[in-house]
């Protein structure tokens, strides 16, 4: 069973420290059971606390973490961040799951003509992809 899955990389995610009001919108690149790895324009050092907004259709899904580790690109930082709740965890992993069904749903029109429902793809893709979705522990 994998530890990560590929997260799709256009949902816009913020990331801002828990003092700032304002956050910077970044690139998401995995998530785990425990916490997300992002793109950032910004360096963040480890041990501070961010809260991360998804964005996905009419719902913005908050969560907080703590920076764990901050590495250096030629262009920008790959910052991991671990959840401070199972709460947290588990909201992000919903937000997954709805992203996937969302991309399901697009490829399905975009391929096959079919117009699916957000509730019809979503029993598709299920069926199709749920024996490979990472089981939180």
């Amino acid at each position: 069973m994998r530890s990560f899955i590929r997260h799709p990389s256009d949902i816009p995610i913020d990331i801002y420290p828990d003092h700032s009001p304002v956050g910077s919108p970044e690139i998401l690149i995995n998530i785990s059971h425990g916490g997300v790895s992002l793109r950032s324009q910004a360096r963040i050092l480890p041990g501070t606390i961010v809260n991360l907004t998804v964005h996905v259709s009419k719902h913005d899904e908050r969560v907080r973490g703590r920076v764990v580790w901050c590495r250096d690109l030629d262009k920008g930082y790959d910052i991991g961040v671990e959840f401070l709740s199972t709460k947290d965890s588990y909201a992000v992993r919903m937000v997954e799951q709805v992203c996937h069904i969302e991309h399901y749903r697009l490829k399905v029109k975009e391929q096959q003509g079919r117009d699916l429902s957000s509730e019809e793809a979503a029993m598709e893709w299920i069926a199709e992809n749920a024996s490979d979705f990472p089981q939180s522990d």
